[in-house]
Formats: structure tokens, sequence, C-alpha cells
């Protein structure tokens, strides 16, 4: 055996299956939305009718007033102005202001509900309103057609997002401690992302591609074939893979959905939210809610990023794509980093920092990892008499800037040749980096007895 891990016995490994009870629970919850959702909307749209017959009235016996009012000159044939030319008969803006058209109407007709629901007795309109709704929401009867209904409406939203989900079957060989070779299979989930005149790419978890011997690709419609890894990023648990398109027939690739990838920067807490692909462990499986908060600087080796807070059931292990109502994707969920506070409940890093990264695995390309984390050293403590630059806040014990010797504390001044006063100057220089390449870093290293030292470190560009 010497020094290999050998296990014992592997099996086919399958997703933990969703029993009858929990499906049922959250589809009774999803009616139980939609049936709020109606009756709200029914409501007003009663209130609404109420307030247009309070309108009504109330124009009616001003236009009665009027008629009495007024004193018409039947015998007249014609009227005349004060000059003596005689007035047409379409009359001038005004008049058509009065008869409820032309370009002064919608803005009167808007005065007037305001007006209408200001002071004391717009405060009575408004618990006339009130009333009027509250007795909607009372008489409103619920039939099994309105839950047909939703229940209609869910299973099409479903349908339209799980279109761009597919099963990734990874294949691994493993070898017992008798010798004998064990072939096993492990299920993730994978969201298409993009199609051209060669491949198919779709976005899967790094766990799929991971020491596999072979991958392939089910879709949402059964086909089934084979698939390569077009690049991975281990640190952020993400990787695309690729599928050739000279074995599909044109059929399929013509009515193969894809999921776009928005930049999520008009995600904001309430954003309605919809988690495809295995959030409940089985690939397929679904779930509804909202994004409770925005995080929008998070740190991470390297760079910052924008985290999502969901009550949403996710699983990251098998591949959890977090949708808007739009069927885009933005955001996946991920396990909490260590440092993270607030226990270890799933988040969802957002597109606007994954997007980049998914741009750069669609291409093949290496991401370059140093392994740093920090921030940038205020004017204030610059005033104490620290030196402009990077502060380290933490260096990843398993990345290569660890292993250079640069430690938590020291301030980067210098990334090869570009100057770095904050995360963004010092983000803007590592991604130009490449894996594998020689970089210089220098720092600022406090000392107990003579302050800042000026210190040097050789280090070798690691791969994300």
């Amino acid at each position: 055996m010497s020094g290999e891990d050998k296990n014992f016995i592997k099996e086919r490994i399958t997703g933990r299956r969703t029993g009858p009870g929990t499906v049922i629970k959250k589809l009774l919850l999803a009616l139980f939305c939609g049936l709020v959702f109606g009756t709200g909307a029914f409501a007003a749209f009663s209130a609404a009718e109420k307030l247009e017959a309070v309108l009504q009235e109330r124009a009616e016996a001003a236009e009665s007033d009027e008629e009495e009012a007024a004193e018409p000159d039947e015998d007249a044939d014609a009227a005349e102005d004060v000059t003596g030319n005689e007035v047409t008969d379409g009359g001038d803006e005004s008049d058509m202001a009065d008869a409820g058209e032309g370009p002064g109407a919608g803005a009167e007709d808007d005065e007037t509900i305001s007006g209408l629901l200001e002071g004391d007795s717009g405060a009575a309109l408004r618990e006339e309103i009130d009333a009027e709704i509250s007795k909607q929401l009372d008489k409103r009867e619920y039939t099994a057609e309105d839950m047909a209904a939703i229940a209609r409406a869910m299973e099409k939203m479903a349908e339209e997002a799980g279109g761009a989900v597919a099963e990734v079957h990874a294949m691994s060989t493993n070898t017992t401690w008798f010798e004998d070779t064990v072939e096993s299979q492990e299920t993730f989930a994978g969201l298409v992302i993009e199609k051209n005149d060669s491949e198919i790419l779709i976005l899967t978890t790094a766990s799929a591609v991971q020491n596999r011997d072979s991958l392939s690709v089910v879709f949402s419609d059964g086909t089934e074939t084979e698939a390569h890894v077009k690049q991975v990023s281990d640190l952020d648990n993400i990787s695309v893979i690729a599928v050739s398109n000279q074995y599909l027939d044109e059929e399929f690739l013509d009515n193969l959905k894809i999921c776009r990838v928005n930049n999520a920067v008009s995600v904001k807490p309430g954003s309605m939210a919809m988690a495809v692909g295995a959030p409940l462990g089985v690939v397929g499986s679904i779930n509804i809610g909202m994004i409770a908060a925005v995080y929008e600087e998070e740190l991470t080796a390297d760079s910052r990023q924008e985290v999502f807070y969901s009550s949403m059931v996710m699983d990251p292990q098998h591949g959890t794509f977090i949708l808007n109502r739009e069927g885009e994707l933005i955001g996946l969920a991920s396990t909490p980093d260590e440092q993270r506070d607030g226990g270890s409940d799933p988040v969802i890093i957002s597109t606007s920092y994954l997007g980049r990264v998914i741009n750069k695995l669609k291409l093949g390309e290496e991401l370059p990892y140093l392994g740093i984390r920090g921030t940038k050293v205020s004017t204030q403590m610059i005033r104490g008499g620290m030196p402009q630059g990077l502060y380290i806040t933490l260096v990843d014990p398993e990345g290569p800037a660890y292993a250079a010797g640069i430690q938590n504390g020291d301030i980067i001044t210098m990334v090869g040749n570009a100057s770095i006063i904050d995360m963004t100057t010092y983000e803007n220089t590592v991604r130009l980096l490449k894996s594998g390449q020689n970089v210089t870093v220098s720092v600022m290293r406090s000392s107990a007895n003579s302050g800042y030292a000026e210190l040097s470190f050789d280090i070798t560009v690691g791969l994300r």
C-alpha cells in the first residue's frame, strides 16, 4: 500500500430522495403564497372600483351645479367673441380639458384623487377604502380551480427554469484493500450557460470534476453524451465542462435552453429568487424564496465578492444555482468561509464577482492565486505612523504567499512593478499574473524596536 490511500468498500452514490411529505409541504406553501397575492390583487381592484364610484358621484354633482347656473342663449345660431369673430366648434385646450380630453386632463384627474385623499374628508375616504378591502378579503372564497391555476403557474415556472439544468455523472475508479478495482458514480447538477459552433459549456461544481476518470452529461430531454473539463477553480468550487456538438443532432441544438448569466447588480433584499440544480441534494429539485440580505463587500483570497443571504434550502456540494424572476443566473450556493461569522448555513456568491471567474473558465484560462486577504491602510492609520498600502488580514496557510514567508499584519506596497495602495489596485494587479509565474512582492513589516522595515519575497504564482 506504501502511503497510498486505500478504501475498503466503494458503493454507488445516489442523492438523497425527497419524501412525498416534504414535496406536499412545499407545494402547499407555494399555493398559500399565491392565494395571498391573488387576494391582495382582488381587494385592490375592488377598492379601485370603490374610489372610481366616489369620484364619478362627485363629478356628476359638480356638473349638475354648473348646468343650473348656466343660462344658454337658444336664439343665437353661432356664438361670437368680443371682436365679432365666430368661435369654432372644436373649442380650445381648456374646453378639451374640461371635457376630460387633451393634455391637461390626466393631470387634473391625478390632482383630484390626491386632493380627495388629503385632509379630514380624505381620512374618512381612506377608512372607507380600507373597510372595502377588508370586506372583499372576508368575502373572497377560494375554489379548487383557483388552487389548480396556481399549481399550473408554479409548474410552468419550474419547467422554464429547469430546462437549462443537466445531470453531470462523474465516474471514478478505486482499488479496495483486496486490490479489487471498483467503479463508482456520483451525480451532480450542471447548468447550460453557453452554446457555440463547436461545443456546449456547462457550469458545475469543482467537486464534480476532481479526481474523476470520466464525465458524462444528461440534458433535460434525456440526451446523454460525454464531457470533458474546460477549466476549474478549486477555491471557488466551480468548474466549466464542455460537450462537443459533433454527435448532437440539429433539432436538439436548436431547442437547447441556455441560462444567461446576469451581473446581479439589481438584486436587493426582498428580490424573488429560485434555486435550481440540486438544492435538496437531488438533481432536478427546485426551491423558491427571496434574497433576505445583501453583503456588498466580503473579502476572499486575492479579491472581494458580493454575498447574498437567503432562507432557501441549498446544497453547494452537488450544485445549487440561484436564478432571478427572468430565469437568469445571479449567484451560486457556497459553503460559508471559515472566517465568516454567522453559522454554517450556505450563502450565495453573487455573479457580480463570479461572473469574471466564469468567463475565464469558459475560455479555459487559469486563475492566478497568491492567497492574501487585506484592507486598505486608512488615512487615520497613516497619520498614526503606518505605511500606505494593503494591510494583510489573513494569509491562506495553503497558498504560495504563506509558503514564501508573508505574514498576517504585513503591509503590501508593491507586486512586481505595480504600486499597491488598496484592495482594488492589488486585485487588478493579481488578475494580470499567470500561474507558475515568479513575482516579487514587497511588504512593510512592523518591528518592536525599529518601526517598519521593508522586505521582499519571491513568490511562484499558484492556481486558484
